[in-house]
């Protein structure tokens, strides 16, 4: 990032933005004094399903919003083919944690509160492989946000998020497959 800068080259990074808060402000403060731009993304909120959510949403077809759970529930050997992850300190919010906010984030825009609590099921790696959030956003959607690594499910969906919204008049879910239902009373 600082070679980048150095050479006038703008920056984009992608998760973790930095390992801490001080980090991410030197990161930062570098691009800023070097006069070029710093990007921080999140490619989830690009995925095909998610716009289509945010479009249902904006249309009103399931009133206004107010709960959505959203889960990344697997048991996928995801450490067979990346075994470095094994030995992350914080494993599940670093590699599926900014994917899954951002997501929300998107959908219902900033958080007013979060309570995120932690476990490590497997004990051959280092950090958390299960987190359960609560999030309070500001536009008064509660949202409880599940990832897991020790899901042993009936059917295996990785690398899918599911999702159940919420609305004053019916509800969107986001289904194995990618398969999106809405739910309205009957006229």
């Amino acid at each position: 990032m600082e070679l980048a800068a150095r050479y006038g080259k703008h920056v984009i990074c992608q998760k973790p933005m930095a390992p801490d808060l001080a980090t991410a402000e030197r990161m930062v403060a570098v691009c800023a004094q070097a006069g070029v731009k710093y990007y921080v993304h999140e490619n989830y909120r690009w995925q095909p399903q998610f716009r289509r959510i945010k479009e249902i949403l904006a249309s009103g077809a399931i009133g206004r919003p107010f709960r959505c759970w959203s889960g990344f529930n697997t048991a996928f050997p995801l450490f067979e083919t990346q075994p470095f992850l094994a030995q992350l300190a914080q494993f599940a919010l670093t590699d599926q944690g900014s994917h899954q906010f951002d997501v929300l984030r998107f959908l219902f825009g900033e958080a007013a509160s979060l309570y995120c609590a932690t476990q490590r099921v497997n004990p051959t790696i280092r950090g958390e492989d299960v987190a359960t959030t609560l999030l309070t956003m500001r536009s008064g959607v509660t949202c409880v946000q599940e990832i897991s690594f020790s899901s042993r499910l009936e059917r295996e969906v990785f690398p899918q998020t599911l999702m159940l919204i919420e609305g004053t008049a019916g509800s969107l879910s986001l289904e194995p497959d990618l398969l999106l239902k809405t739910t309205t009373p009957k006229p």
